[in-house]
């Protein structure tokens, strides 16, 4: 998986919002909002390809967390990333 070119995460207004860094990319019909978790978990990625096993140990490292629940909770941020277009398979 990747994450989208020319996508960003911004902290406004007390929330954190994904958007696009150039005006080629802007859907105003669409706002991205992450959670605290999952802002941290985007902003840990690299640019390059990562796996969900990558997401699975980072919440296992830095959450008090099980195996079980943390890759249950990865599937589901995955999909929704996927399913928001802003990360690719």
């Amino acid at each position: 998986m990747k994450k989208v070119e020319g996508l960003t995460l911004r902290h406004i207004a007390s929330e954190n919002v994904i958007v696009a860094q150039s005006s080629e990319n802007i859907n105003l019909s669409r706002i991205i909002s992450l959670n605290e978790t999952a802002a941290w978990l985007w902003n840990s990625l690299s640019d390059s390809e990562f796996q969900k096993n990558t997401l699975v140990e980072l919440l296992i490292e830095n959450y008090e967390v099980d195996e079980v629940t943390a890759r249950k909770d990865i599937d589901e941020l995955v999909n929704s990333w996927i399913k928001a277009g802003i990360i690719v398979e």
